[in-house]
């Protein structure tokens, strides 16, 4: 198993650290709690959501019981961001660990080629917008983690 970046990332006051491991499969019985992907239209927009229109992420949420992965990945994309995947390619993982100790959770990160449809917000998600590969990363809330400039690349996410 091949770590390539690590970070820290805060949520609900708790710090984590974040390690992202390109390619390869999660561990057998470790806990999957996101699934997510950069999402490239056929004109190379990115796809992004947001539940306030100011802090932007990517399409993605949690697996529903007895729900596959790529299930997970297509019903979240549909609902979040109003679109359909036509392919899917998946990039990594990453394993967030708190800082005071506990259980990991484990997070699987995809590339998807998707077609937009009528944004017609249904959920947590109020909003959608596509950027060229160039805004990208300036546009993410998450945006200077080393860990998305290598989701980035993988995703083959360019000026």
């Amino acid at each position: 198993m091949i770590q390539l970046v690590k970070d820290y990332a805060q949520f609900d006051g708790t710090t984590y650290l974040v390690e992202w491991f390109p390619g390869g499969t999660v561990p057998p019985g470790v806990r999957v709690t996101q699934v997510s992907a950069v999402c490239v239209t056929g004109d190379r927009q990115v796809v992004l959501v947001s539940a306030d229109g100011e802090s932007w992420g990517l399409p993605g949420g949690h697996p529903e019981p007895g729900e596959s992965v790529e299930e997970t990945l297509r019903r979240e994309i549909r609902e979040e961001a109003c679109c359909t995947v036509e392919r899917s390619e998946y990039l990594g993982y990453q394993r967030c660990t708190p800082e005071g100790g506990g259980a990991p959770d484990y997070q699987l990160r995809y590339k998807c080629l998707v077609k937009p449809m009528e944004f017609l917000p249904k959920h947590e998600i109020r909003h959608r917008k596509l950027v060229p590969p160039g805004e990208f990363l300036g546009s993410l809330a998450w945006g200077k983690s080393p860990i998305v400039a290598e989701l980035a690349r993988l995703s083959r996410i360019h000026d």
